[in-house]
């Protein structure tokens, strides 16, 4: 049975403490979202498991695509960390600033044991399939190209091809010795590939 952490006709947010409903509607997206595939673990499930009313799930999060993010602790927004490294410092040092912020970012999820969830979501699950890719065409794409006024459609999806394959390597799979690999070194060697991947950027435009 819910608790009082509920939406009131004449109240907009819950009546329970804010951080400690939040922090339960996590814990029970992770759990469910671990245990179900992307289009069953709905907000109604996740509530039920949460003990809350379904609309705080929507009050606390914006889409079903942030509580996933959120719960499985993946890194922040990445149309901001990306345009960031792309227009910050150097041309020739954007490579090793984007493998930076990528191995800095990601480490939260690979230490919380949630990447292999994440891949096995996006390998069997049609849904998050759609809603990543989405994300990535809609949000960060488009909004490279306008922060930038360039269209980095080609070098990004290589990229992003790269360090997938990357994370999949060192932190599921776990494939040595890129898995034991230093993170300054991981980063030197992520840097130059994606260094040459964006001068893709030359022959395509």
């Amino acid at each position: 049975m819910a608790d009082g952490s509920k939406v009131s006709k004449n109240q907009r947010g819950p009546a329970g403490k804010r951080g400690e409903t939040r922090q339960r509607i996590l814990e029970a997206a992770h759990a469910a979202f671990t245990e179900m595939d992307y289009q069953h673990a709905t907000f109604r499930e996740i509530a039920s498991r949460a003990e809350v009313d379904p609309a705080l799930i929507a009050y606390y999060f914006k889409s079903k695509a942030q509580l996933l993010r959120e719960s499985l602790a993946l890194p922040e927004d990445p149309k901001k960390l990306i345009a960031a490294a792309l227009m910050e410092g150097p041309a020739e040092e954007t490579g090793h600033r984007l493998a930076a912020v990528i191995l800095n970012t990601w480490e939260q999820a690979a230490t919380a044991g949630t990447l292999s969830t994440l891949f096995t979501l996006l390998l069997e699950d049609a849904s998050t399939q759609q809603v990543f890719a989405c994300y990535i065409e809609n949000e960060v794409l488009a909004t490279v190209k306008q922060d930038l006024g360039i269209d980095l459609v080609l070098p990004i999806e290589l990229m992003m091809s790269a360090v997938l394959g990357m994370l999949l390597s060192r932190y599921v799979v776990k494939l040595e010795p890129l898995a034991s690999m230093s993170r300054e070194d991981l980063i030197d060697v992520l840097g130059s590939i994606i260094q040459r991947l964006l001068g893709q950027l030359e022959t395509v435009q």
